[in-house]
């Protein structure tokens, strides 16, 4: 099945990076689309992160009666390609009101659930890309993957990020 013309555009519409966005770049990200599109989306602090990281959600608004979708970006912090995608989408969503009517949701995009992790890999982000400058800068939590099922015979407390998405999507 071929992929809708539309969809291919906005495919091909992805620019290149020559890197790999940190926290810091992340938020400015938000905080640009909130400053730039004041009337169709909200930007708020959902959650702190373990180590006092703030999560950002950007609201990006629909029409009445719409479904919300969640987007989050970095649920595993050595993946940070997730939060470019997280921050590209929200940026065509702002830009794009032909965009927004065809997908018709309203929009709570979190570029970076896990700040505190996406910072301990910020040395190998930038490059050189190499696999000895990755294996020196890499960082990923330990333990099995918890984030959906909450608490297991591993935890007993259900990391901050599954948290906050919970309460986002009620």
């Amino acid at each position: 099945m071929a992929l809708p013309e539309w969809l291919v555009k906005e495919i091909d519409g992805v620019g290149d990076h020559p890197a790999f966005a940190g926290v810091d770049e992340l938020e400015r990200g938000l905080r640009t689309l909130a400053a730039g599109y004041p009337e169709i989306t909200t930007l708020r602090r959902v959650g702190t992160s373990r180590h006092g990281e703030p999560l950002l959600c950007l609201t990006i608004d629909g029409e009445p009666g719409d479904p919300t979708a969640l987007v989050f970006g970095l649920p595993h912090p050595n993946e940070p390609i997730g939060g470019l995608t997280a921050l590209h989408l929200a940026a065509r969503l702002c830009a794009d009101p032909g965009l927004r009517g065809r997908l018709r949701h309203r929009w709570r995009i979190i570029a970076c659930i896990d700040p505190d992790g996406l910072r301990l890999n910020e040395g190998w982000l930038a490059g050189p890309f190499t696999r000895e400058h990755y294996a020196r800068h890499f960082y990923r939590p330990a333990g099995p993957e918890t984030r959906w099922s909450g608490r297991s015979r591993w935890t007993t407390r259900t990391p901050t990020s599954t948290r906050r998405c919970r309460r986002r999507r009620r």
